[in-house]
């Protein structure tokens, strides 16, 4: 998602739709009541002539959002509130936002989630550093809001059927996790990405786990290829990074989900349900805040969200920390049938 403009406090942002994820991140955003708006297609008619599709900019109070899993739209519709003269005002029309899609979406106010949704969908804030490794070489580079080349180590290794060989290619891998080490140092990258032809990348990952286990969690193997920044351009171009954030924010909801039930089979310091973690909320004992985000929706369509909103809402005022739990993992949906909201305690 690209965010083109945000204005949190004056309830406004325009967003421009990179791939089909980001509709689901749209889904969760765009509810009754907010306004929408954007160019669209809509058929004009005039007196005495035959109606002609025409590009338009309209914007409507949505009423419904549903989205169309078969062709990967996401429907707003509602009531035309603004537009050119031949269009009615208080006539309906439904956005189809699709992929490239602009529109800009105002709210009385923006809750916790939704700022957190959207914010969270702009992928490329994350700070990568890629390895793409191959018996001749490691290539190391930087990606964040562009790619950037930090420097390649060529191996010198004697051929495959000297003596020395199986010293040399371990030595060789020992070289390159110390790279990585130090500019993890000097660079703080969010995740590591270790790719490349054949079987480097695997041996070099046997080699990080034998000497910095703290550093496996952090790296994530993939295939290119290419060697090189042709393997790194391949990586970007392939939707990999993409991928590889996505299956991050999986692994932290998972710690954290993980953390919710051993506190619950301890039977301290956690508390759930919505009564029960209202109080708790109330009394300032919450430490972190956990809901699911498919309990959102669900409240939302069926109108009874302004409990738990207000719980959000407590929370964010107490200084408890919010932690928003998707349903795309296996700890997601076993949290989310649990009853979708607890909170771990301070005392």
């Amino acid at each position: 998602m690209k965010l083109i403009h945000r204005d949190f406090k004056k309830g406004k942002v325009k967003v421009k739709v990179n791939d089909n994820e980001d509709l689901w991140t749209l889904r969760k955003v765009i509810t009754e009541g907010d306004l929408v708006s954007g160019s669209t297609n809509r058929v004009i008619k005039k007196e005495g002539r035959e109606g002609q599709r025409k590009k338009v900019f309209l914007k409507i109070k949505v009423e419904k959002v549903e989205f169309m899993e078969s062709s990967f739209t996401l429907k707003a519709l509602g009531k035309i509130i603004e537009g050119p003269e031949d269009v009615p005002r208080g006539s309906y029309h439904s956005f189809n936002i699709n992929e490239g899609s602009e529109i800009s979406i105002e709210k009385g106010r923006w809750s916790a989630f939704e700022q957190k949704t959207l914010t969270k969908s702009e992928r490329k804030a994350m700070k990568l550093l890629i390895t793409i490794i191959d018996t001749r070489e490691a290539t190391h580079a930087l990606v964040t809001k562009g790619v950037k080349e930090l420097f390649t180590h060529n191996a010198r290794l004697p051929r495959k059927d000297q003596p020395e060989y199986n010293k040399s290619i371990k030595d060789y891998y020992i070289n390159i996790t110390k790279q990585i080490q130090e500019l993890i140092i000097n660079h703080k990258p969010d995740r590591v990405i270790v790719a490349g032809p054949g079987f480097a990348a695997e041996e070099l990952l046997k080699v990080v786990k034998e000497k910095d286990k703290e550093l496996v969690s952090k790296v994530f193997k993939a295939h290119t290829n290419h060697n090189g920044m042709a393997g790194v351009k391949e990586l970007i171009n392939s939707g990999t990074i993409n991928k590889v954030i996505s299956e991050s924010e999986v692994a932290e909801e998972t710690v954290l989900v993980d953390e919710f039930f051993t506190q619950v089979s301890k039977g301290k310091l956690v508390t759930y349900g919505l009564k029960e973690v209202s109080e708790a909320v109330k009394s300032g004992r919450v430490k972190k805040l956990l809901v699911s985000e498919d309990l959102i929706i669900d409240l939302r369509e069926r109108k009874t969200f302004k409990a738990l909103e207000s719980i959000i809402n407590m929370a964010e005022a107490t200084k408890s920390k919010i932690e928003f739990i998707g349903v795309k993992h296996a700890a997601g949906k076993q949290f989310y049938k649990f009853g979708g909201i607890g909170a771990i305690l301070r005392y």
